[in-house]
């Protein structure tokens, strides 16, 4: 009995041996999932193998299962107490998972056998900075330093510590001593720039940040040099740094309120307001800062290679005046008329396009931007190096991304409705690419389903923003000017209402669309205002908890909406002619867009005026929390006949 036990504990270890050489080849060729099956049943073999469950523990690192990786590790520990990389590799799954005080201990375990390695202290280091022990971690970060004098991640790690205790002097040089020990990252720089800045050292910031610059030219340093030249008040610099960043990345929203600060100072206030509101630079600045001429830019009347596919002709629509009890209209609302210029599907041969929150750009053969096919600041884009590594695509692509395209207005108006003038001449089949903003909120994927866009024909501009190809077709829009036409509001009712179903759903005669899930301009007495229209038979809506079809399908049978100013008002396009509409705006802030959406569908259109709910901010920043007098909402109910 004693050989045939001694034989199968032989053939077991055998056998285990045979699994763990294959999970260890199964590593090798990154199979993690088939390295896994062979470590559980090698330890189905031989249970009380503490270097078992730490290859198994490894290998649920890898694999990110972090919970099942401490349950193999502190096995290996229950099993062999004794050996101290053990505790070494749990203090690293702990930290993963951010548990700092469990860290502490699997590491101060470890050190306890071999207080000679540098990552232990550093462990325990950042579990300590991240339970704001400061003190405690920066004592670790030395322990670590001494241990491993050239790595320059402690050094940075150790000067964090340091500035978070307020010794910026000791910060200096821990950030300096990993810029010498490895002078090729670009945001050691930024690091060691933001304490100088703190120092009001604004020199020595500014030549740091240079340097990251020619290491890595970012966004962000050109923007924090225009920073500090803004208060330096040295505004052309400033200026040509700020914008050379804005060429890297065109969207960097923040870059546009530097600019537009500038401006003021220059008693450049239209170019300011330009900025400010619209996010757009004057083109002439961006020709002078790159040094382009007029040559670079072109007309869809100029291109010699471009075919231009007419679809709608000119039309013009007389506007009925917005009715108000009190405030004064700006200019944009005094419009008597608008004309809408003729549509077309433009066809350009070997283009390319780029497209992000702020910009698109559309570029021929010769990278001469077209102007009248672009939006935002595309000028950036001519010249600019991302064109250079642009997605080539064969075949037909449709580009329709636009500024402000992952808005909903947007979307809707400037987006979704200009597929209409595609599908006037051109099949879904013949076009093998369709380049949308962003295809991940559920109106997206609606909108694009309702239109039968396959899924695997859409290109998101927010992840491939750069792209050429054989041929590129461009749907003409009005975007620059906020109108939204009659052929457009007619494409989207026929495509959300009249494949509507609308199980569950009844009318509401009287609606009022909340904003309360907006991170911004939001009415800061709202739950005020919805008590108040309540007792008018009001139901209040946050239209984007809805489908696009039952927002079209509540709109549609609505006869009173009221709003602050916002993209829900989008779906005035839905509303039947007659329909009231109240819109909350600001004095010093108002967009038409929706007073004149009400005129081409035949609303009957009321605006208020509102104050503005955040004291101390621009006039003109639209993105400002409003609060609306009842007395003055009350009368103009009253003036409406909806009381």
């Amino acid at each position: 009995m004693s050989d045939f036990n001694d034989n199968n504990t032989k053939n077991n270890l055998q056998t285990t041996e045979s699994y763990l050489t294959s999970a260890n080849q199964c590593l090798e060729q990154g199979n993690t999932e088939l390295a896994l099956s062979f470590y559980n049943q090698a330890i189905e073999l031989n249970p009380d193998n503490d270097q078992i469950y730490y290859k198994l523990g490894q290998t649920l690192m890898q694999l990110e299962r972090y919970e099942d990786a401490i349950t193999a590790y502190s096995i290996s520990i229950q099993i062999n107490p004794d050996f101290p990389w053990f505790y070494n590799s749990l203090g690293e799954v702990l930290i993963k998972l951010e548990r700092w005080e469990e860290a502490i201990t699997a590491y101060t375990q470890f050190i306890e056998f071999n207080n000679n390695f540098c990552w232990a202290y550093f462990g325990i280091g950042e579990s300590f900075f991240n339970l704001n022990q400061i003190e405690k971690s920066l004592n670790y970060y030395k322990k670590a330093v001494e241990l491993e004098p050239t790595n320059c991640w402690i050094h940075i790690k150790l000067g964090d510590a340091f500035l978070k205790l307020q010794q910026q002097e000791n910060a200096i040089k821990s950030y300096s001593q990993a810029i010498q020990l490895n002078p090729n990252i670009d945001w050691f720089y930024g690091k060691l720039a933001e304490v100088f800045l703190s120092q009001n050292q604004l020199e020595n910031a500014i030549k740091t940040y240079q340097n990251a610059i020619i290491i890595n030219p970012q966004t962000w340093h050109y923007i924090e040099i225009g920073k500090i030249l803004i208060q330096q008040k040295l505004w052309d610099i400033a200026l040509d740094y700020l914008i050379k960043g804005l060429q890297i990345q065109p969207d960097y929203h923040e870059a546009y309120d530097y600019i537009s600060t500038i401006f003021k100072q220059k008693n450049q206030l239209l170019d300011a307001i330009l900025c400010e509101v619209h996010h757009q630079l004057p083109i002439p600045l961006i020709q002078k800062i790159f040094n382009l001429s007029d040559d670079h830019f072109i007309t869809t009347h100029t291109e010699k290679n471009l075919t231009k596919i007419l679809v709608y002709p000119p039309s013009n629509i007389e506007l009925t005046p917005p009715k108000f009890i009190e405030g004064s209209l700006n200019p944009h609302f005094q419009l008597t008329s608008i004309n809408f210029p003729e549509t077309f599907v433009s066809s350009i041969p070997k283009g390319k396009v780029w497209a992000d929150t702020l910009t698109s750009a559309v570029l021929n053969s010769e990278n001469q931007l077209i102007t009248d096919l672009s939006t935002g600041s595309a000028a950036l884009l001519v010249n600019s190096p991302h064109l250079i590594a642009s997605q080539n695509i064969s075949g037909t692509v449709a580009f329709l991304s636009v500024k402000w395209g992952e808005n909903y207005y947007h979307w809707m108006f400037d987006i979704i409705a200009r597929f209409d003038l595609l599908l006037q001449h051109f099949l879904i089949e013949e076009i093998d690419y369709f380049v949308v903003n962003r295809c991940q909120l559920n109106h997206e994927n609606e909108t694009l389903q309702l239109l039968n866009i396959p899924s695997e024909k859409v290109i998101e501009s927010c992840k491939n923003p750069a792209l050429k190809a054989d041929k590129i077709l461009i749907p003409s829009y009005s975007h620059k000017t906020s109108r939204t036409p009659k052929w457009a509001c007619d494409f989207l009712k026929s495509l959300c209402l009249n494949s509507q179903d609308k199980p569950g759903l009844f009318p509401l005669e009287r609606v009022y669309l909340s904003r309360s899930n907006a991170s911004y301009r939001q009415v800061s007495n709202e739950a005020e205002v919805v008590l108040f229209l309540q007792q008018f038979g009001f139901t209040a809506l946050s239209l984007e908890t809805l489908s696009v079809r039952q927002q079209a399908y509540y709109l549609a049978n609505t006869k009173v909406i009221i709003s602050p100013h916002g993209a829900a008002l989008t779906n005035l396009v839905f509303c039947s002619p007659g329909t009231q509409v109240i819109e909350f705006l600001m004095s010093n802030w108002t967009l038409s867009c929706y007073w004149e959406l009400s005129n081409i569908v035949g609303c009957d259109y009321y605006c208020l005026f509102c104050e503005p709910a955040d004291f101390g901010r621009s006039p003109t920043d639209g993105s400002q929390n409003i609060k609306v007098n009842l007395n003055s909402l009350l009368k103009l109910m009253q003036w409406a006949g909806v009381v």
